[in-house]
């Protein structure tokens, strides 16, 4: 049976940014190695309020969550019920978080029914330098770092920073997904899957 991995993500292509960026890559990188992936992005859009969208891009399926603002309560809440309706759907084996803030929602819902599946958050940089320090948001960063199964970041600097507040040590690597690889040189890949 194929592996199902769900991916949050706060931006995804066509959006731009170096989120949107790595979150391609890596979902690149798991379709290559055979796995079925199913992408959940929040979107602003103009007088929406949770609408989903749902296309193939590239292998992958691709879910978005179109808001008026991406960032309010309300759409927090209707990508943590995404995550659960697509979870009961599909039966997701793992779940992986491009960002800090993206793994909140996962959280939960892997660890439901009795099931205890990995959450993987990662760490591209204004999660861990900016928002770390709004009270709002460190919360929930606190979190996801306190909980997820595995945390991933983009350079040693981050998992030093985040390590201040809670020790991820033994549960953490770098994985530079917002660096190409050099012409020629393969990047990054998938062990232990």
């Amino acid at each position: 049976m194929t592996t199902r991995i769900l991916v949050s993500t706060t931006t995804y292509p066509p959006d731009l940014g170096g989120v949107a960026v790595s979150a391609a890559r890596i979902v690149d990188s798991l379709v290559s190695a055979g796995l079925a992936v199913h992408v959940v992005v929040p979107r602003d859009e103009p007088g929406a309020s949770g609408r989903v969208s749902r296309s193939e891009e590239g292998g992958a399926t691709i879910h978005r969550l179109h808001h008026e603002t991406s960032t309010s309560p309300e759409a927090g809440l209707d990508l943590h019920r995404l995550v659960r309706d697509l979870d009961d759907e599909f039966g997701f084996d793992l779940f992986y978080a491009v960002f800090l803030l993206s793994a909140y929602p996962c959280l939960t819902v892997a660890r439901r029914g009795g099931r205890s599946r990995p959450v993987i958050a990662g760490i591209q940089g204004g999660d861990a330098t900016t928002l770390l320090d709004f009270p709002p948001c460190r919360r929930m960063i606190l979190e996801v770092l306190r909980k997820a199964t595995w945390i991933v970041s983009v350079n040693h600097l981050y998992l030093e920073r985040v390590g201040r507040w809670v020790d991820v040590r033994d549960r953490s690597t770098v994985i530079p997904t917002a660096v190409a690889p050099p012409r020629g040189q393969s990047g990054w890949s998938l062990s232990g899957v």
